[in-house]
């Protein structure tokens, strides 16, 4: 088909094309955003300009991305990657980039879209309603683009759908000669076995690996903090920015601030701590959600103010921008109609005509179509709606179902952010229960929510296995229902990564034999999958497989374990060699599984062997590899699995060689990414401490203990719920250590710090903890005797033992050993 292309316009305000004919392709840039037109398929992509000039009185402009307060500082390898990206040869191509809040993806993307407009690109964010109205149209498949064209997708866990649908017809699509399609997908989380990524990217069809072919890379690339050099560098810049120069005393605080919190290398708070030192806040008190919410009172304050103006409620001025805020933005019709409904709701009918309100928030939080934007950055806003709503008591969980029911997906959405930044706030969870439960019988609503779970996360991962249950149970009742053979395929293979999910969610909640039946029942619909199509579904053949034996390894079935761990091993081996090299990271990780399984089972030479394997390949990945975070962390745990192998062969110097090597590893990558390696140092370190102890260097294994110990207590303190464990086994390994230098009180000490941790867990989830709990009684017992005090050794042996026939009943395969050792 040939293509028309119109001249460029630059226009203020209006939007305007040119161009004469059917299939013209009609290309318009506005202030704010381009047009780019083919017949009636069009698409708009946005600049977001209008804040660069902005004043609206309200110092979170200075956070917004949008508002490019400074230059972008510290990302020129991210830059300059990405620049790669847009020259590659590729004539379509797409990439996911993922972090955290306030990790600085959208601003990235700015720049490079600014950088792009400038060498003649179209180059903008799709906005998520422009996706929906863009994949709506008739004559989708003949679009086109008259320029090299660079897409921003924010939030694209919240378009999987359309995603979805536009990468299948992008995968058939062969481009344009000279005219690159670039895609850049930014996330929070893209988990490549679950989630939105596999929404948009693995549909269980063969048409997905066209979809695929599309990605560069094929994996999701980690923003990385930014580096300690350019840290202070961004801090010192926003306080010029702010007003004076920086100081001694504020160069201090910087330095304070920085070594206590994990957040330390994201932009957002940098910015953050800068505006609070500029306004005399205490900087001991500068934690990230501290900031936040800090600047979020600031920021309803403003509002109360701005409502006061204009004769309005202020109360209900700020309610209502909390709801906005939860809905990520709405426009103006769309508002009017919840704002009358809303004010009714909350008792509030006589605070303001719906038109006036929507006057006034749009101006304090304006869109370039007249709508109104949530409050920005994120957890900013996040911060607002916790402060708002919260307010209200229970009745905030009636507002919530009203945005939910009037707004969709995006009230769970920001929701389940609010979950993972406030992750100390139990009412964000308790309100995406109540959105569970009402979605509970929808199937539809259902997968959209499930999406929105990452793969990691110990604060979610109870609401996420209640989900999947949920999905699980409509999924079979279609299956049942709808039994023709003809589409199969696609069902099964939703239904089979839906228990996938499903089993590793109930194990990282401590549900181990729940765990063991989703699992199994995922394997077994990849066996039917394999069987329909032995080419395409082998792979996730071999993953559900060494899931089962992952389930029942932690149940202490070992023999049963160790023949799924070597079916999951046989196949990948198979596809490796066969089907792409690129298989090979999958290989090294089953093996690493294999090879515990085998020394479980006391088979320690073969257990060595595998063990080798996984480190060598590990190795020779991270030579070739375009992730090199990832993959040194691989390599990492390879060398930590073949540091306990050689422990248990008694070859102890070689054991702690593995594990310092593992240890350097993790240390380095901690350097620039603490909030992802840090707790894997702790535990690194944990086992290099016990490896020093072996070869006699017991000074240097209480050293590596006490930095282990320090490393998980800042953890805790963070993030008691995810790491609270890990100190407590910290603590435990400490405690013998000080044990065998015959510093006896210390190690009391610590064991008791161990077990009152230890029972606290436990009384929140007795299946997950009581087995640490019971392994703490009977070493509190040995620092009890150690001091001179049998009576209370006696006591804490017996409470082990109690818990141990416990656990027993429960699982006699895994504790019967531990009982009679006991």
């Amino acid at each position: 088909m040939g293509y028309t292309v119109a001249r460029f316009q630059w226009v203020d305000s209006m939007q305007q094309a040119v161009g004469v004919g059917a299939n013209n392709v009609f290309v318009q840039i506005e202030g704010d955003g381009n047009k780019v037109v083919l017949g009636n398929a069009h698409l708009t992509l946005t600049r977001h300009l209008q804040f660069i000039s902005s004043i609206s009185g309200s110092e979170l402009e200075m956070l917004i991305p949008y508002s490019r307060t400074l230059p972008l500082i510290g990302r020129e390898t991210q830059l300059s990657a990405l620049w790669d990206f847009l020259r590659c040869s590729a004539p379509i191509s797409a990439r996911v980039v993922t972090g955290g809040a306030g990790t600085g993806k959208t601003r990235l993307a700015l720049h490079l879209c600014d950088e792009a407009s400038n060498l003649g690109w179209h180059a903008g964010f799709i906005r998520g309603d422009e996706l929906k109205r863009f994949i709506a149209q008739q004559n989708l498949a003949e679009w086109g683009w008259s320029k090299p064209t660079l897409g921003v997708v924010d939030y694209a866990a919240t378009s999987a759908k359309e995603l979805a649908t536009w990468f299948a017809e992008l995968a058939n699509n062969a481009g344009i000669p000279g005219r690159p399609l670039r895609l850049l997908l930014l996330e929070r989380h893209a988990d490549v076995n679950s989630g939105w990524w596999q929404s948009v990217f693995n549909t269980g069809s063969w048409e997905s690996v066209g979809v695929r072919k599309l990605l560069a890379p094929e994996q999701p690339v980690h923003l990385e903090p930014l580096s300690h050099d350019a840290r202070p560098q961004l801090f010192n810049g926003m306080l010029n920015h702010i007003g004076p120069s920086p100081d001694d005393q504020y160069s201090t605080a910087f330095t304070r601030c920085v070594d206590a919190n994990l957040s330390s290398g994201d932009p957002l708070f940098l910015m953050m701590a800068a505006l609070g030192l500029a306004s005399a806040h205490s900087p001991e008190t500068f934690r990230n959600t501290d900031l936040a919410l800090t600047l979020a009172e600031r920021e309803i304050g403003r509002l109360g103010q701005l409502a006061s103006a204009v004769q309005l409620d202020p109360p209900l001025v700020q309610h209502l921008a909390a709801c906005v805020t939860l809905v990520q933005g709405t426009g103006r019709t769309s508002f009017r109609a919840f704002a009358d409904l809303e004010k009714v709701s909350i008792g509030r009918a006589s605070g303001g005509d719906s038109a006036r309100l929507t006057d006034c928030l749009h101006q304090a939080f304006p869109t370039t179509d007249g709508g109104i934007a949530p409050v920005l950055p994120d957890l900013i806003g996040e911060a607002v709606i916790l402060r708002v709503l919260e307010s209200l008591g229970s009745e905030s969980d009636e507002v919530v179902q009203r945005c939910f029911n009037h707004f969709g997906l995006s009230a769970a959405v920001t929701i389940i952010h609010a979950c993972q930044d406030f992750y100390n706030d139990s009412t964000p969870r308790r309100w995406l229960r109540l959105i569970l439960e009402q979605v509970r019988s929808d199937l539809n609503r259902l997968r959209e929510l499930a999406d929105q779970f990452p793969e990691e996360s110990v604060v979610l991962s109870e609401l996420a296995a209640e989900t999947y249950e949920a999905l699980v149970e409509q999924l079979l009742r279609l299956l049942i229902a709808d039994n023709r053979s003809k589409n199969a395929a696609p069902l099964l293979h939703e239904l089979a990564a839906s228990f996938h999910n499903l089993a590793h969610f109930r194990s990282s909640i401590g549900h181990r034999q729940a765990a063991l039946h989703a699992a199994e029942n995922a394997a077994e619909y990849y066996r039917v999958l394999e069987a329909l199509d032995r080419d395409f579904f082998l792979a996730d053949r071999a993953r559900s497989l060494n899931t089962v034996g992952a389930c029942l390894n932690s149940l202490g079935k070992y023999e049963a374990a160790l023949e799924f761990f070597e079916g999951a091993v046989s196949i990948q081996r198979k596809l490796a060699e066969e089907k792409s090299p690129k298989l090979r990271s999958g290989l090294a990780g089953y093996l690493c599984n294999l090879a515990i399984s085998l020394r479980d089972l006391g088979r320690l030479e073969q257990a060595l062997s595998v063990s080798e394997e996984a480190t060598s390949l590990r190795r020779e990945l991270l030579k070739e590899t375009d992730t090199p975070d990832e993959d040194r962390s691989r390599l990492a745990v390879a060398l930590h699995t073949l540091s306990g192998t050689l422990a248990a062969l008694d070859r102890r110097t070689s054991a702690m060689d593995a594990a310092e090597e593992a240890v350097a590893h993790y240390r380095e990558l901690a350097r620039y990414r603490p909030d992802a390696f840090l707790p894997s140092l702790g535990t690194m370190l944990s086992t290099l401490s016990d490896r020093l102890a072996d070869c006699g260097f017991y000074d240097l294994a209480i050293q590596h203990g006490q930095e282990a110990v320090s490393v998980q207590r800042r953890l805790a303190e963070q993030r008691p719920g995810a790491f609270l464990r890990d100190l407590a086994s910290a603590l435990n390994s400490l405690a013998n250590r000080h044990s065998e230098l015959g510093q006896y009180d210390l190690a009391l000490k610590m064991s008791q710090e161990a077990i009152s941790i230890f029972k606290q867990l436990t009384c929140q989830n007795s299946e997950m903890y009581l087995p640490d709990l019971a392994l703490a009684s009977a070493n509190l017992a040995n620092r009890l005797a150690d001091v001179g005090q049998p009576e209370a050794a006696i006591q804490s042996s017996r409470d082990s033992v109690r818990w141990y026939r416990d656990l027993v009943q429960q699982q006699p395969d895994a504790f019967l050993p531990k009982l009679a050792s006991t």
